[in-house]
């Protein structure tokens, strides 16, 4: 996968970037800020809380960030009179996402039926509200999904599927609109996310070495 892709909507630049792994200490900061402004933001969206992860030090933060099976994206934006590069840098942090392997996560997380050596999860999506409806999520969705499709042909070969899980609130329209039109589908009510009141999973599977739905 690129480390950056990027978009023009509405007159500013978008760039997807994937944080190194193991971070540096810029790559911990960078989404750290995005992180922390999404658990103010929209607490309601997630299970953990500002207050709590406002005081991890650094060295949790790496090792949140560090390991096998797992990929952290942080979409930056930078305004048309920035794009020489001489002021404004790798631009502000205006969404993340991050895709895990279900191998990589505690035994029994997420719905049933996840095959741990070819389940994926996307944890964590979130665009500041300004940004919304840009396809910044879009294209952090698709940078997730490009880097599951090589991870899972390293392990898999040439052959076979992997499946790509998520939960959203259920009144969340917008999103619940993206989701679909990536391929996802919403799975029975016995899937639903019973540790998030008021979410659903939705799921989609991939053929390896084919980015498109089976």
């Amino acid at each position: 996968m690129d480390k950056a892709t990027a978009a023009v909507r509405s007159g500013t630049t978008y760039a997807v970037c994937a944080i190194s792994n193991p971070p540096s200490s810029t790559d911990i900061h960078d989404y750290r800020e995005v992180r922390l402004t999404a658990l103010r933001t929209d607490p309601s969206a997630y299970s953990s809380t500002y207050e709590r992860e406002a005081a991890f030090d650094e060295e949790t933060w790496r090792a949140r960030l560090t390991g096998s099976g797992k990929v952290t994206l942080v979409a930056r934006a930078r305004r048309p009179d920035t794009l020489d590069g001489s002021t404004e840098g790798r631009g502000e942090g205006v969404g993340c996402m991050r895709m895990i392997a279900a191998r990589s996560l505690p035994a029994g997380e997420g719905p049933q039926g996840v095959d741990p050596e070819r389940g994926y999860f996307v944890f964590g999506m979130w665009v500041r509200p300004e940004h919304r409806r840009r396809g910044v999520g879009s294209r952090l969705l698709e940078s997730g999904l490009a880097w599951v499709l090589e991870d899972a042909a390293a392990r898999m070969g040439s052959e076979g599927a992997a499946g790509v899980w998520l939960a959203v609130t259920a009144t969340n329209s917008g999103a619940k609109r993206m989701y679909e039109e990536a391929g996802f589908r919403e799975l029975p009510e016995e899937h639903s996310a019973d540790d998030l009141p008021g979410e659903i999973w939705m799921s989609r599977k991939m053929q390896v070495n084919v980015f498109n739905e089976l």
